[in-house]
């Protein structure tokens, strides 16, 4: 059995006015005045997401074309509104853009950074949650991942993982998730 998934049969919490979904891709533009972050009562980010399994690893090949600092996409994991933690890619400025995990935790924020090169325009995600552990990946291709960040998350259920993007200004931008993986982590 393929790990691909079907983004067409996943479940969007937030759809996108203009959007391009087939088997093995989707193509969203953001829309102005989207966010994703703690101090909202309502996330606007586009969100489409699944339900993992007890252990997993997602992963995506992310095409982005940032017009605006601020404009973010990338991987969220989602236990509920208050507990939640997003794994993306962050236009900082003209000549910057961020890699970053970012924690919500009923209310309290923990967030990490690297930062990099706007000439780059294509980042591979990998999230992977397994022994009370999620790892934090990155590449600049699919066959090698540098770590980002390792959190301890003893929760007992993740309800949802997915793709999100959004412009918190007065912006919006193309991003294209392509190669989207799930796999289930089988224990020896």
């Amino acid at each position: 059995m393929s790990p691909r998934v079907n983004p067409s049969k996943l479940q969007w919490i937030k759809k996108p006015s203009l959007y391009i979904i087939s088997s093995d891709k989707l193509v969203v533009e953001t829309e102005p005045y989207t966010s994703f972050h703690m101090d909202k009562e309502e996330n606007t980010a586009v969100r489409l997401v699944g339900k993992p399994r007890k252990e997993f690893d997602i992963s995506a090949m992310i095409e982005y074309n940032f017009k605006h600092p601020e404009d973010e996409c990338g991987l969220v994991v989602e236990i509920d509104k208050t507990h939640w933690i997003k794994f993306g890619i962050k236009r900082e400025d003209n000549e910057m853009n961020h890699i970053f995990v970012e924690k919500y935790d009923s209310h309290e924020k923990d967030y990490s950074e690297r930062v990099f090169g706007i000439g780059i325009d294509t980042m591979y995600l990998k999230i992977k949650y397994h022994d009370g552990r999620i790892l934090f990946q990155y590449g600049f291709n699919k066959d090698r991942f540098w770590t980002a960040r390792e959190i301890q998350f003893e929760k007992e259920y993740i309800a949802t993982v997915g793709i999100y993007a959004c412009s918190p200004g007065n912006s919006y931008f193309d991003c294209t998730f392509s190669s989207l993986e799930m796999n289930e982590i089988r224990r020896n």
